[in-house]
């Protein structure tokens, strides 16, 4: 399972990412805003 962490902030994205693998045990990808979350998930879907 992948979980697209999408903050402004880079502290934050850390702690949420850490705290998601943590509990899930799965990958974490960061963005820093939308624009980017939504190329982001254009290339993993034409994978």
């Amino acid at each position: 399972m992948n979980v697209l962490i999408v903050e402004d902030s880079s502290v934050m994205r850390r702690v949420i990412g850490n705290t998601v693998k943590k509990f899930l045990k799965c990958q974490v990808i960061e963005s820093e805003h939308g624009i980017e979350a939504l190329q982001i998930l254009k290339n993993k879907r034409g994978k």
